[in-house]
């Protein structure tokens, strides 16, 4: 026992009384037998606090002011002892064996481990689809960096990071990472190690109203939140690249893989899109997308050529239809209500931003 390495897992929790105690006692349930829980509540405004305090001597509490998911993050690192961290969102939970597995695996040069998830509904009963949908093999990712940007891989719950690899990412900048924080995580750990993949369910990912990524409906809000921690995520790569002699650039990232065009597409279509990036025009990110989509290794056929021939519609639609094809494909199921509500969201924050500017 004593020669098993230690593993943290971190709950960060922000107002999830209700899933809490399952997130709990799903860390403390495991049958690896070197293990400590570490509880980080960010400024809860409910009885949260009540309940991490009844698991008092068996948890590490951290209470701390409001401040986001990435301070959350640094603050849960700052006190757990382990060689192995996981992040398990308080939504969410683990099944009983999650941790030996994970170990089982872990080996020497591991910088990161990932497993799929299963999906379920508020309840915690599972709605048979999973997250991801298709995994990349166990190796040297940074050639997905470097290309896409991004690669297939779970929500946070389903990943484990050496604590070597963390000391060299962590802490993160609470301001730029109050959300999406295990972005800057998962996008810098292949430049220090191999990725480990398990093919196998290891957790629960709870689909509920709160949690803004897994709702069908568009929120402008996500929308805005997204283009950022994407355009922070490719430059942290870009950096890191050139910091080990390697080759790649923005530009490079931005229009690798379809997801990210789509997403930038979405963003220009509709006028939100307020970073200090290069910019590029409808046209020239309708062409982008239906190439990268014909070209990206995790597509299907019959998802390549959807998404490609979806790209090229865009490119010929009048600006209305456009902003609907392009959103729809972002958001399948789109209805017509949630895409005229979607439409008034971005009227309410170009208004707002109007009167900000006046009043300068």
């Amino acid at each position: 026992m004593s020669n098993s390495p230690l593993v943290s897992i971190i709950i960060n929790n922000y107002n999830y009384e209700r899933y809490l105690e399952q997130a709990i006692q799903s860390a403390l349930s495991q049958d690896y037998p070197h293990y400590e829980v570490i509880v980080v509540d960010d400024g809860s405004t409910d009885n949260s606090r009540t309940l991490i305090e009844y698991y008092s001597g068996r948890v590490k509490s951290v209470f701390k002011p409001n401040g986001g998911q990435g301070s959350a993050f640094n603050a849960g690192f700052e006190v757990a002892q382990g060689d192995v961290i996981l992040f398990l969102d308080a939504d969410d939970f683990y099944l009983p064996h999650t941790v030996s597995e994970i170990m089982r695996h872990w080996r020497p040069g591991t910088a990161e481990v990932m497993w799929r998830l299963a999906n379920t509904d508020s309840e915690g009963k599972p709605i048979g689809s999973f997250q991801p949908s298709q995994m990349c093999h166990s190796g040297d990712h940074r050639r997905f960096l470097l290309r896409y940007g991004q690669y297939p891989l779970p929500p946070t719950s389903g990943l484990a990071f050496s604590r070597e690899v963390l000391n060299q990412i962590l802490p993160l900048d609470p301001t730029d990472w109050r959300i999406n924080a295990d972005t800057p995580l998962f996008v810098s750990a292949p430049f220090f190690g191999e990725v480990v993949t398990i093919p196998k369910v290891l957790g629960n990912y709870r689909l509920h109203g709160n949690n803004l990524h897994a709702t069908s409906r568009p929120i402008l809000r996500q929308l805005l939140n997204v283009l950022r921690s994407d355009y922070l995520a490719c430059r942290t790569i870009e950096h890191l690249a050139q910091r080990m002699g390697l080759q790649t650039h923005y530009h490079d990232m931005l229009i690798g893989g379809p997801y990210r065009i789509l997403t930038r597409l979405v963003g220009t279509l509709f006028n939100v899109i307020d970073l200090p990036e290069p910019h590029y025009t409808a046209l020239q990110l309708c062409q982008y997308g239906a190439r990268a989509s014909l070209m990206y290794p995790w597509f299907k056929p019959k998802v390549r050529m959807r998404f490609a021939i979806t790209f090229l519609r865009i490119s010929v639609a009048p600006l209305h239809k456009a902003q609907f094809l392009a959103l729809r494909l972002r958001h399948r199921n789109l209805s017509e209500e949630a895409f005229e509500t979607f439409c008034q969201e971005v009227e309410l924050y170009h208004q707002t931003k109007m009167n900000a500017e006046t009043k300068r």
